[in-house]
């Protein structure tokens, strides 16, 4: 969307506005146009709230399969009033901070520019894959400390094996001995 869309309200005063309300940050709402391009994050953060949060903008339900118009409206009331949105269900932490900061309300709270928001993302993509990483690792280690464990629990078996053949062995000896002197 970000300004381009032009979408018919259903009232007048939304006539010559341009945008979908449902991306619209709170200053171009109410008409406060001294806003900067941070306008365009506000929206690209409800977008990516919207991917994360199961289709759903912030404070619309998500225990209900359907939502009247009420519901939409009020949910879109919250959030341009400047209540507080919280994460979307299915980001994962550090991404949920960085989409709720790119979804303030307040617009000295909110990314100042692209770069910002970027580099914030880029820093989430970096932990989280040395995060992954760690886990890896951790996976592996444990893989060979089991390993270890399994080598430590067979060397006792097989000690008791070679003993068990060696007993074996001595008893068929011990036969074949008997045997020999019993035909002598």
């Amino acid at each position: 969307d970000f300004g381009i869309a032009r979408q018919m309200e259903r009232t007048q005063s939304m006539m010559s506005q341009k945008g979908t309300e449902k991306y619209m940050a709170p200053e171009v709402r109410f008409g406060n146009q001294k806003g900067s391009y941070n306008v365009d994050i506000y929206s690209l953060g409800l977008v990516m709230y919207q991917l994360l949060n199961r289709n759903r903008m912030p404070f619309e339900s998500l225990n209900s399969e359907f939502l009247t118009f009420e519901d939409r409206e009020r949910a879109l009331w919250r959030r341009l009033e400047g209540e507080e949105i919280s994460p979307p269900i299915d980001a994962p932490e550090g991404l949920g901070k960085i989409i709720v900061k790119a979804c303030a309300a307040d617009k000295n709270v909110r990314y100042q520019s692209a770069h910002e928001m970027y580099t914030d993302l880029m820093g989430w993509r970096k932990e989280k894959k040395e995060s992954i990483e760690k886990v890896k690792k951790s996976a592996s280690n444990k893989i060979k400390t089991e390993e270890k464990v399994i080598d430590e629990r067979i060397e006792p078996v097989s000690k008791a094996e070679e003993k068990e053949d060696t007993i074996l062995l001595d008893e068929e000896r011990t036969i074949a001995v008997f045997k020999k002197e019993r035909m002598t």
